[in-house]
């Protein structure tokens, strides 16, 4: 590489226009954008970029509440006129699920990281298995950095900027990285089936991973299908038909998705579940601490889950296998079959010839910063989405960007920078205004996702005015919470009677429900007599903060709701709500009959959210590219770009408004199958049998 012109050099002189805008993986939060959409650089703007222009500061200390959704970070950081001089954080509030104490000394290595580089953007490394708990100490100091003042030359308003394509990268800085016939940007579930079957054929692939092979990371385990043998002949799972699934899915999408993309899911998502373990199964790969959810061995249990609600169906069991495991086997294999993995590497640009057809890939390795060109006949984008992109999601999600709260967030899950949905842009691709998020239009609770909506379904809902306001039980968990989008969130109720745990063993086997095993509905009624005995004290049962009384009124005592209005108009909510379950039929928000549970016998727990109720919060986008039924990105006019093909959580057309979960785990099952199939794509697409 030119030691002239370094790879920083080149970004902060000839790109920084299209680069240097929060692009390259800057991860900032939105946190204070003015209410009604943003006016001017929001607060959680672009931040700098190492080897960009002088930054100068008003000096003090400065800090941000950063949310993962299981852990509350405060983030503090202190800056003098030129420069960041320290950074550390406290976690505030956790679980078990995102933070152990064996990650503190490498997340105290991300504060020295952004001090010696006086930048808190891709190249400060992330902890393996603190992946969120990482980027929220990297949102923070960005969120710090606007806070105190800082700017970048060059620096805009203009959210739309990021669909330019840059200057070309400098030929010299160039090296040759040789032929293939196929390259896979990214190593995800998609990227990864994609490999596997690509492989499989016979191809010579080159896969390109940001992440380093040491501390490799996939995010989530549930695999949900319907279907495969291997869950049928251990589960017990039932057989389900195909064109059912289907149209329940499109029930859920309002038949907004990409319906070959659909039923190829519903037709062989099974399949590919049982292709995808099967190497790791042959090879006497240990299976004891495999889980599957919504599987019930003790008599009794589970005889109350939901199969339906409504028009809406869901389906279980859905396996969780140990995928770190089955995904080492499937790579070996690969390598043994001569497939190439780069990683430590960044996929920085699509080669088109003259007619737009792609030809190649330049990428860049992390440690070295040396660019390299792969010329290759067709490349697979599987890069996951943009949800820690700043500028993507001002542009691409305004309905959410725009009708964001005071106490609102756009918190992004990390690594995910839009670097694949950008480069297809650059390539002539079309892009998905406002496309689905997994979480971000849905109520999250105390810094977690509700995914029963706002609280348990199985009680009332009521808005700051005592009223209530929706359908509770609605049938999609992750749908339940829109009506909240649109409404003042600051004060929220939500009211149960004693017979809580019964009515919690009617859930649905949808994602965020909690399985009703014996153990946890006792451990639900162990903590509502302690709420009972501590009456006054805000008391947590299972995912709900209550006060617990005899009385509504002794319940909202204890909250300090003193409103007389209020106060009148709760106690009609609920007595409007008792005479329709006692009608059988809920003519206020048409909630499911069978799921109308009246509220009547005491003690009586009220759930009181005073701006803790909030939406933005990004597990992941999920979509931006929209490609045909082979997954072909498509183009000018709509019809494919040649050569360039898409999968996983850059695709759209798999989910309607927002992810939704008709089982357990559909975003890794999706995301394995349609994997699969983009390379069977890729295949037919070589072999010229695609029009």
């Amino acid at each position: 590489m030119s030691k002239d012109v370094s790879r920083r050099d080149f970004l902060k002189g000839a790109a920084l226009s299209a680069l240097g805008l929060g692009l390259m993986g800057g991860s900032a939060l939105a946190e204070g954008m003015p209410e009604g959409g943003p006016e001017g650089m929001p607060a959680g703007g672009p931040p700098p970029m190492m080897g960009g222009p002088a930054i100068l500061y008003n000096p003090g200390t400065y800090q941000s509440e950063q949310t993962t959704g299981f852990a509350t970070v405060l983030v503090t950081a202190t800056f003098s006129e030129t420069e960041i001089v320290d950074v550390s954080y406290e976690v505030t509030k956790t679980s078990d699920q995102d933070f152990f104490p064996q990650f503190e000394d490498g997340l105290k290595s991300i504060c020295a990281q952004i001090v010696e580089k006086q930048s808190a953007g891709m190249d400060v490394d992330v902890v393996s298995g603190a992946t969120l708990c990482s980027e929220a100490i990297k949102n923070g100091v960005n969120d710090c950095i606007v806070q105190a003042g800082g700017t970048v030359e060059g620096m805009t308003t203009d959210y739309t900027v990021w669909r330019n394509k840059p200057e070309d990268i400098d030929e010299s800085l160039i090296a040759d990285a040789g032929e293939y016939d196929v390259a896979v940007l990214g190593n995800g579930y998609s990227g990864a089936a994609a490999v596997l079957k690509l492989t499989e054929l016979g191809y010579k692939v080159l896969v390109v991973e940001t992440q380093k092979e040491e501390s490799f990371n996939l995010l989530g385990g549930d695999e949900g299908v319907v279907n495969s043998k291997y869950v049928q002949e251990h589960y017990g799972a039932p057989e389900v038909d195909p064109v059912e699934f289907y149209n329940n899915w499109m029930l859920n999408c309002q038949n907004y998705a990409n319906p070959g993309l659909v039923m190829k899911f519903a037709k062989y998502g099974g399949d590919s579940l049982d292709w995808h373990i099967s190497r790791y199964l042959e090879q006497g790969g240990d299976t004891s601490n495999w889980r599957v959810q919504f599987h019930f061995e003790n008599e009794g249990e589970g005889e109350h889950v939901l199969e339906e609600i409504g028009a809406y169906k869901f389906y279980k069991p859905t396996l969780r296998p140990e995928q770190s495991g089955v995904a080492k086997v499937n790579r070996a294999y690969c390598v043994e079959q001569g497939t190439e993995y780069k990683w430590n590497c960044h996929a920085e640009r699509l080669v088109q010839d003259e007619t737009g057809a792609i030809t190649g890939v330049i990428y860049i390795d992390n440690e070295t910063e040396q660019y390299y060109r792969a010329k290759v006949k067709a490349v697979v984008i599987a890069t996951g989405g943009f949800g820690s992109n700043t500028m993507m999601k001002n542009d691409l999600l305004s309905d959410i960007m725009y009708n964001k709260q005071a106490q609102d967030t756009s918190a992004g899950m990390g690594m995910r920078d839009g670097s694949g949905v950008k480069m297809a842009v650059w390539a002539g691709a079309r892009i998905e205004e406002n496309p689905p998020t997994m979480d971000g239009r849905q109520t999250w609770l105390n810094s977690r996702p509700a995914a029963p909506s706002y609280g348990y379904p199985q009680g009332i809902f009521m808005d700051y005015t005592g009223q209530r306001f929706m359908n509770e039980f609605w049938g999609p968990i992750e749908h339940r919470g829109f009506p909240t989008f649109y409404m003042n969130r600051e004060l929220m109720f939500a009211l149960y009677d004693d017979t809580l745990p019964e009515r919690l063993e009617y859930v649905a086997c949808s994602h965020g429900s909690t399985q009703p095993s014996a153990s946890h509905l006792a451990s639900i009624r162990e903590k509502m007599n302690e709420a009972y005995a501590n009456k006054g004290t805000l008391t947590n049962i299972g995912d709900l903060s209550v006060y617990a009384g005899d009385t509504l009124e002794e319940c909202l005592g204890y909250a300090g709701i003193t409103d007389a209005k209020v106060i009148a108009n709760m106690k009609k909510a609920v007595e409007s709500y008792n005479a329709c379950c006692a009608a059988g039929k809920d003519t206020e928000f048409g909630r499911d009959p069978k799921l109308l549970f009246p509220i009547e016998k005491g003690p009586f727990y009220l759930q009181v959210s005073a701006g803790d109720a909030t939406i933005g919060n990004l597990m992941a986008t999920m979509g931006a590219l929209w490609t045909d039924s082979e997954q072909r990105v498509l183009g000018e006019n709509w019809k494919p770009i040649p050569g360039l093909f898409a999968t996983g959580n850059t695709v759209s057309g798999r989910f309607g408004r927002d992810y939704f979960t008709p089982l357990m785990g559909v975003s890794i099952g999706i995301a394995v199958c349609l994997g699969r199939e983009a390379g069977l794509s890729v295949d037919r697409w070589m072999k010229d049998e695609l029009v």
